[in-house]
């Protein structure tokens, strides 16, 4: 996990280099079910940031079997849920499908990603009762409403990250996200 959040770190500060590096170390490393989602989310969002979208979808997919993996074995626990949800909004905001038939494939791809995402992640937000984590939850609630282009709910949620007791991170992209609303 040290490896992909090094390489997810790198990322964020644009040393794409450095963080190509660590999250090849991570791909070759035997992993938990909780890595390999992580891993797979956070390289399916580097490839996006490339614009690989064919890479960024395997992975997508790859971390979707993860979650499931990580719900069934531990279904009263939250973060295959947010994860699962995370992995949704990317696949919707990049337009990519996620669909394993091709009928499908062929229904209106933005708007269910956004319901699959707001689903799973209301389950994880009856779940969740860590600070930090249910900032993620409230952040990517506030970002799948906005790909459903409910601005009342998105906004609502956004501001209640704001009101947490914890995550730099998630408060910054919540107040950036805040700012494209007005």
């Amino acid at each position: 996990l040290n490896y992909i959040n090094l390489g997810k770190l790198y990322w964020a500060l644009g040393e794409k280099d450095s963080a190509e590096y660590y999250l090849a170390k991570a791909e070759k490393k035997k992993v938990n079910p909780n890595e390999a989602v992580e891993y797979f989310v956070a390289q399916g969002k580097v490839d996006l940031d490339k614009k690989d979208k064919s890479s960024a979808k395997e992975n997508f997919k790859k971390a979707k079997v993860a979650c499931k993996n990580l719900i069934n074995n531990t279904p009263e626990e939250p973060w295959g849920y947010i994860k699962l949800g995370e992995i949704f909004i990317a696949a919707s905001q990049a337009n990519l499908s996620l669909a394993d038939t091709p009928q499908s494939a062929s229904l209106p791809n933005h708007s269910v990603l956004a319901d699959s995402a707001l689903i799973r992640l209301k389950i994880a937000e009856f779940l969740e009762d860590r600070p930090y984590y249910y900032g993620q939850v409230l952040l990517n609630l506030g970002k799948a409403y906005l790909e459903k282009e409910i601005l009342d709910s998105a906004s609502f949620y956004l501001q209640e990250v704001l009101r947490l007791p914890s995550g730099y991170q998630e408060k910054k992209e919540a107040t950036d996200l805040l700012a494209t609303l007005k």
